[in-house]
């Protein structure tokens, strides 16, 4: 938390969802997690990595979004953030 504190963007991985019947223990965080953690860095906005194929990005993004208020994006391969 204290490297991304007051961040303009925040990259960080959601891997799976919060269920914990899909997920394994201490690996990967879920979407809940990762709004979390932005929410406690006090950053401006989340961008979520590392979205496995096989997770519901939309899920993913739910689950961020319930625990941060700021804006939450999905990265895509290519994308560009504009910062401005």
């Amino acid at each position: 938390i204290d490297l991304a504190a007051d961040a303009d963007l925040f990259l960080c991985e959601a891997s799976w969802t919060h269920a914990p019947s899909e997920r394994p223990p201490d690996l990967h965080m879920s979407g809940i997690e990762a709004g979390e953690a932005a929410t406690k860095a006090n950053v401006r906005a989340l961008a979520i990595t590392h979205v496995a194929p096989w997770t519901d990005s939309a899920e993913i993004l739910a689950e961020a979004r319930s625990t941060f208020s700021g804006p939450v994006d999905l990265v895509r391969q290519g994308q560009v953030i504009d910062l401005a």
